[in-house]
C-alpha cells in the first residue's frame, strides 16, 4: 500500500536502535514496525505515541479525512509462543518452502523468517527481551485462517 501511494519501503530488523538508524540513512519520513511502534523523523525517530497522535491531528487539520484513505481491510494476528524448539526457524522455513512461500530473511538481517504469498504473510522471529518467539500473521484475504495457520507454526514448536 505504501509503494501503491508513492512510497518507498525498506525492511530492516526491528528494534529502535536499528529502525532509528535506518531512518537516518535513508532520510525517511517515517519508520513503522509491525509491532505498531511509529517513529517520525520530525521527532529524532522516537517512538512516542502523543506525538504520532498529534502529527495524525495535524494532517486532518490540513483537510486530510482519514475517513476516505481507503486502506483495505485485514487480518492481524500477533502472539509469542515460548522457544521450546531451538530449530523452529529453520522448520517455519521448511514448511514455507511446502506450501509455496516466498522465503525472506533480509538476507540474514531479519532475526527470523518472513513468508509471503499472495495476500499473506507470516513473520517468526526471536523475541529480543525474552526467552520467546514471536510470530505475526498478517491477511488481505479474509477466507484464510490465520488462526489455523498459527496452530500448525505452534505445532512446529514441540
Amino acid at each position: 500500500m505504501v509503494e501503491e501511494k508513492g512510497g518507498k519501503v525498506i525492511l530492516k530488523r526491528p528494534g529502535h536502535t536499528f529502525i532509528k538508524f535506518a531512518g537516518q540513512q535513508n532520510r525517511a519520513y517515517l519508520c513503522i514496525e509491525y509491532s505498531v511502534h511509529i517513529y517520525f523523523a520530525e521527532n529524532d525517530y522516537i517512538d512516542d505515541a502523543l506525538f504520532g497522535a498529534l502529527m495524525l491531528l495535524k494532517y486532518m487539520k490540513k483537510g486530510i479525512d482519514i475517513n476516505n484513505l481507503n486502506i483495505p481491510e485485514f487480518t492481524w494476528l500477533e502472539k509469542d509462543i515460548p522457544r521450546n524448539n531451538p530449530n523452529l526457524i529453520d522448520k517455519v522455513k521448511e514448511y514455507g518452502k511446502n506450501n509455496g512461500f516466498i522465503l525472506n530473511d533480509l538476507n540474514g538481517d531479519l532475526d527470523g523468517i518472513e513468508l509471503l504469498k499472495d495476500n499473506l504473510r507470516i513473520l517468526v522471529r526471536y523475541s529480543d527481551t525474552e526467552p520467546l518467539y514471536r510470530v505475526v500473521i498478517v491477511s488481505y484475504d479474509k477466507s484464510i485462517h490465520v488462526k489455523k495457520i498459527f496452530e500448525e507454526i505452534v505445532k512446529l514448536n514441540t
